[in-house]
């Protein structure tokens, strides 16, 4: 059965079921509908998203609440619930009568792992995670064009998975089962601890006179070009400032500052990490600033 589902795939043939109407999933089918999928049912817990995803669906789409699900029709299913959800909803599925070819999770922590139950029953599985920062339904198929996929699982499943994600304007990329959390958390300091890093800048430009929402839109522009720069050079080509430069005295003026204005703890202690990990940034380039990480390094042994 999986075989035919990856065979029918690649011939035209794209029959799915989405589980989760949320963010991602409902972006996942209205994003996979216009692509040209038959999207034959999407599966929903809460109706948040209800209407506004009957207006953006197909007629031939069924929408079935998760209570009454008790089967799945398509060749592939992608399961986009929360991820404490997820390998009860493959415990469910694997009771059905007629199974999926092909199963899929949403997950970014989770591995396809999650979905043994389903594997057990001869169904390929695999995780396909869009690295992606989706806030509701209807922009997020536009947050899919352009943004990268991570997919892992088995082989089959995998190149299904990726063909699915290219097939909505995305890019893909594979790792092994085993590096799923690391790369989760790979994303997540790349997106949500850059946010908590630019409000810990934000609450230290308060202290300079502005508001926090001045200090918002001074600080975010400049955050945008480095990640701008970050695009099309290495970590060490697009560092700036101080830390770039080697300047010892810059370092001194910023922890007198700390301590002048109270502000000190968890702020500093971000402050001083990142300023050790851009002076190796720098080293590992050749860059004569090993005077400069000792002084951090001292700097965060005093702060501790």
């Amino acid at each position: 059965m999986q075989n035919a589902a990856v065979e029918r795939y690649f011939t035209g043939v794209r029959s799915i079921t989405v589980i989760g109407g949320g963010r991602i999933g409902g972006s996942l089918a209205i994003a996979l509908s216009r692509a040209g999928h038959t999207v034959d049912e999407l599966v929903f817990r809460s109706d948040r998203y209800l209407n506004a995803l009957i207006k953006e669906l197909p007629l031939t789409t069924r929408f079935r609440p998760e209570r009454d699900w008790d089967s799945v029709e398509s060749d592939i299913a992608i399961i986009a619930s929360g991820d404490p959800e997820i390998s009860g909803i493959a415990e469910r599925m694997a009771r059905f009568d007629r199974l999926p070819g092909i199963a899929l999770h949403t997950s970014g922590s989770l591995s396809s792992a999650e979905l043994s139950p389903l594997a057990e029953k001869g169904v390929l599985t695999a995780s396909l995670h869009p690295l992606a920062a989706v806030s509701d339904p209807l922009t997020g198929p536009d947050r899919f064009r352009g943004a990268y996929f991570c997919a892992e699982g088995d082989d089959e499943a995998v190149r299904v998975a990726k063909a699915l994600a290219e097939d909505i304007g995305g890019h893909s990329f594979t790792i092994q089962t085993e590096a799923k959390s690391l790369y989760h958390a790979s994303a997540v300091m790349s997106a949500g601890h850059v946010v908590a890093l630019l409000d810990a800048a934000i609450e230290m430009m308060t202290r300079c006179g502005l508001t926090p929402e001045e200090a918002r839109q001074v600080l975010v522009p400049l955050a945008s070009g480095s990640l701008a720069n970050l695009s099309d050079r290495t970590p060490a080509a697009a560092l700036t400032g101080p830390y770039a430069r080697g300047d010892e005295g810059a370092l001194d003026r910023h922890l007198e500052a700390f301590s002048a204005s109270g502000i000190g703890g968890e702020i500093v202690s971000i402050y001083l990490a990142l300023a050790a990990r851009s002076a190796e940034i720098m080293l590992r380039e050749g860059h004569d600033v090993a005077e400069l990480r000792n002084r951090i390094l001292i700097a965060k042994r005093e702060a501790e």
